[in-house]
């Protein structure tokens, strides 16, 4: 068996995954199809929820999905289509007059990666509960959720960059030596200082600053948030990533500004 890859190793996979923050101004949109079948996959989870009809869980996952909480904790992910079914089944599933309710707040796709993030309410009998939630999808002959980050009591993008515990990183163990990206000719690949990487954080020549707020990896597909700040200027990157020839790849990045202090 080999060896994870060193610390810095694993902060240089994020480092070139950042890097696709900075050289894709705009993200990627997808085509009508992509987006429809999204949507329709949305719409049925309600119904399903409400039915409690856990044996059409392989129509919205796939059979190695992740399922993660905010604050993130590796530790605490459910992995496979059996651990995700068993826990709506021994949790949400046993609430009396439990209901779902979602809405987009954005979804972009390209290729056979697409990125969703929305809000949801559940409501039941002894109260409610309220949040985000932000998806990879994968296709395959459909689109199935494959990552999947719930944060509860969280209302906006924004708030997901207001925490204060140390970021859990160790998804990035597993990750390849690099994470290749495309860059527009009109930046320059910028130069990094290793001790900057160390501290999660890193100065460019071109006056962006990243920090990490969480990583996870899932087979061939991985999820960055991370906070950018370019001369001043701040916003929350969501990077939905692909791995290809053993390269990690940013496939879709949706970008939000954060209100300025």
């Amino acid at each position: 068996m080999n060896n994870p890859p060193s610390k810095s190793v694993s902060q240089r996979n994020l480092i070139g995954c950042l890097f696709a923050i900075l050289f894709a101004s705009v993200s990627i949109k997808a085509s009508a199809g992509p987006l429809s079948e999204l949507m329709a996959l949305n719409e049925k989870w309600p119904e399903t929820f409400a039915k409690k009809d856990d044996s059409s869980f392989p129509d919205f996952y796939t059979k190695n999905a992740l399922t993660a909480q905010y604050p993130y904790n590796a530790e605490e992910n459910l992995t496979g289509l059996k651990a995700i079914t068993s826990f709506f089944k021994k949790g949400p599933f046993k609430l009396e007059d439990a209901s779902v309710t979602t809405d987009f707040i954005a979804m972009e796709a390209k290729g056979k990666t697409s990125l969703i993030i929305k809000r949801w309410q559940l409501k039941h009998a002894a109260g409610d509960a309220a949040g985000l939630a932000i998806k990879v999808a994968q296709l395959t002959d459909k689109w199935l959720w494959n990552i999947e980050l719930s944060a509860g009591g969280i209302k906006g993008v924004a708030d997901l960059s207001q925490n204060d515990y140390e970021p859990d990183n160790s998804a990035l163990n597993y990750l390849t030596d690099r994470m290749a990206v495309q860059t527009r000719p009109l930046y320059k690949s910028p130069s990094i200082d290793i001790n900057d990487i160390a501290n999660n954080q890193m100065d460019i020549s071109v006056g962006v600053r990243y920090n990490n707020l969480l990583t996870i990896e899932n087979g061939d597909q991985g999820l960055v948030i991370a906070t950018e700040n370019r001369r001043g200027r701040t916003r929350i990157a969501f990077i939905a990533a692909d791995k290809v020839d053993e390269e990690w790849r940013a496939a879709v990045v949706i970008g939000f500004p954060l209100a300025q202090e």
